[in-house]
């Protein structure tokens, strides 16, 4: 996606009583003509020491495979996640981001493993439907240049699916609980 000055505009919901599949399936009938990606990503995750709490929330190292890879900062600007600053690196070498990453923040707080698809409806808009790998949720995530597109796919998709909204990130979730 295209970045919009490093801002990035989400909103992050779980899907009740569906599984992955079945989300998937669902997503993609709805948007049979768009570009779609699917894989399996793992994050590791950074706590920033406390002389960068203020620029960021979390460093990740995301590993999306074929020697791919993303060095993330992460900074949220209001209390439901909805704006935050993020800023990414790719890199073609997953171990030598996590490495990288370790010698400037220390030992990872934690790491994940995503299962995703997404679904590209333009240039700066995307819907994800993922599955952390051990737990049972299945997350949508309608990421737009702005918040009232965000809100404009919501609309849409609420026909569809039955959405709870979460507002913590992936990082509050599963690794600072």
């Amino acid at each position: 996606m295209e970045s919009n000055n490093n801002i990035e505009i989400e909103k992050k919901y779980v899907i009740e009583d569906m599984s992955l599949k079945k989300a998937i399936d669902t997503l993609s009938s709805l948007y049979l003509k768009k570009d779609k990606v699917s894989g399996c990503s793992k994050d590791v995750y950074w706590t920033p020491p406390t002389s960068l709490k203020k620029k960021a929330d979390f460093i990740r190292v995301r590993d999306l495979g074929e020697q791919r890879s993303q060095l993330t900062l992460k900074k949220c600007f209001n209390q439901h996640n909805t704006t935050r600053l993020e800023i990414d690196v790719n890199t073609l070498h997953p171990t030598k981001a996590t490495d990288f990453a370790t010698q400037l923040f220390g030992k990872p707080a934690g790491a994940i493993t995503k299962k995703y698809f997404c679904v590209f409806l333009s240039k700066t808009t995307n819907i994800s439907i993922y599955r952390i790998v051990g737990d049972k949720r299945v997350f949508l995530e309608i990421e737009a240049a702005n918040i009232e597109t965000v809100d404009a796919v919501h609309a849409e998709l609420k026909q569809t699916f039955k959405m709870k909204h979460e507002k913590k990130s992936l990082y509050q979730l599963f690794i600072r609980k």
